[in-house]
């Protein structure tokens, strides 16, 4: 006695041709007919970066002769210091001779830090935004006592 299975008839999936740029590099593949451009970029070899963008998406399903792109992304972080002039302040001192002057609290500069972002895409920045301005040192300003006594008339 003989056993016998029906399977169901194998019909070849038809292969579609994809164009890719990526890297500064031009790439074709062979992918199954309603594979999406994620299955073209990992026939491909081409591992996407976290912040890479892919036109169109990678979720995309894709047709013979489409085209896709891809654009890596990158972004960077850095501190820069910049420091806060004091103020230069002027106060009449009714106790000083007309035209005297006499320096009452010095001067101090500020400083802060920003905090920027860049953003590169395919090695060329885009984007360069203060996330974050923290004050380390407040100014102090400088304060000088101008005199302003006149002196006295007799009658």
């Amino acid at each position: 006695m003989w056993l016998t299975a029906c399977t169901s008839p194998q019909v070849p999936q038809e292969q579609i041709t994809v164009s890719i740029l990526a890297d500064g590099k031009f790439y074709q593949v062979q992918v199954p007919a309603g594979s999406n451009a994620q299955d073209a970029y990992d026939t491909a070899g081409i591992q996407l970066g976290e912040l890479d963008r892919s036109m169109p998406p990678t979720f995309t399903a894709l047709t013979e002769g489409s085209q896709i792109s891809l654009v890596r992304v990158r972004e960077e972080y850095y501190i820069e210091q910049v420091v806060i002039p004091f103020e230069h302040q002027e106060l009449r001192n009714e106790a000083l001779p007309i035209g005297e002057r006499l320096l009452s609290q010095a001067g101090v500069n500020g400083l802060e830090e920003k905090t920027y972002r860049r953003v590169y895409e395919d090695g060329v920045e885009v984007q360069n935004t203060v996330i974050k301005t923290e004050t380390i040192q407040e100014a102090i300003p400088e304060i000088v006592m101008v005199g302003s006594q006149a002196s006295f008339a007799s009658l």
